[in-house]
């Protein structure tokens, strides 16, 4: 089985670091300054696992430029690939000619055979299993060069417009843009219905990304077809992460605290 793990805190790579077991590590590209892309994908490399760039959920003109202007940087940071999340990701890639394998992320829906043909014609190496797909679905789109999130938060909503911004509280423009675009600002809100979820503001590209207010655990519900799992971290506290990660591998698998099984069990009505 080949675990990977998405950080969303750099201050939990660390962790991920120290474990063996870990194949692949997913880097915010949200939050990584240009002039450090190529030393931290040495860190993960020199650890032994894969450095994959993930890139941002919303890509806008902007954010094509911006990653067109450090295209020298990219190509020399020498990541293993790439978490694609959107089509134009997919054609930036193409049009960048940028080597590495590409990770086409959950929200490249591929519910189905013909969906996979058609992600691949797009250049994806790797596919991630909708989150909409229930169990008996997926086995029967198959798992074959796909991965499986099977712990974290997943995402509610990806807002174009960040709350914070609309609120009068943008971050990006208080205090020095760096730190701000490098620090994670996980907020709970609260719904009308009296729902939390978690508010995770992206200031380098000016958007929000809501999670689910409890993560995901699949990880008792592996099918055994699947040879690809992802770990998701995002709020958890330090220390956490390497737990939640220790314990799978020791083979411990009985969920802690709350959680949801996601669509896995009861699918999308």
């Amino acid at each position: 089985m080949l675990i990977d793990v998405s950080v969303e805190n750099m201050n939990h790579l660390p962790e991920v670091l120290e474990i063996p077991e870990v194949d692949g590590i997913f880097l915010p590209g949200d939050r990584l300054e240009p002039e450090t892309w190529r030393r931290t994908a040495e860190c993960v490399q020199r650890a032994g696992k894969s450095a994959y760039l993930a890139l941002p959920h919303i890509f806008r003109k902007e954010t094509g430029g911006y990653f067109v202007s450090h295209q020298r940087e990219l190509a020399a940071a020498g990541f293993d690939g790439f978490l694609v999340r959107r089509l134009d990701e997919a054609g930036f890639l193409m049009e960048q000619k940028l080597p590495g394998l590409r990770i086409f992320d959950a929200g490249m829906y591929t519910w189905n055979r013909e969906a996979v043909e058609v992600m691949r014609s797009l250049g994806a190496d790797i596919l991630t299993m909708p989150y909409e797909g229930r169990e008996r679905e997926l086995a029967e789109r198959g798992y074959e060069d796909s991965e499986l999130v099977v712990y974290g938060r997943l995402p509610a909503m990806i807002s174009a417009q960040c709350t914070g911004k609309t609120q009068g509280r943008c971050r990006a423009a208080r205090g020095k843009k760096e730190d701000i675009f490098r620090t994670p600002s996980f907020r709970r809100l609260r719904d009308r219905k009296g729902a939390f979820f978690v508010e995770d503001s992206r200031c380098r590209f000016c958007y929000s990304v809501l999670y689910n207010s409890v993560p995901l655990w699949l990880l008792d519900r592996v099918p055994t077809a699947c040879r690809r799992i992802r770990f998701s971290f995002t709020d958890e506290e330090v220390g956490e992460v390497s737990r939640i990660l220790r314990a799978y591998v020791r083979g411990e698998r009985t969920p802690v605290g709350s959680f949801t099984r996601g669509h896995f069990t009861r699918g999308v009505e």
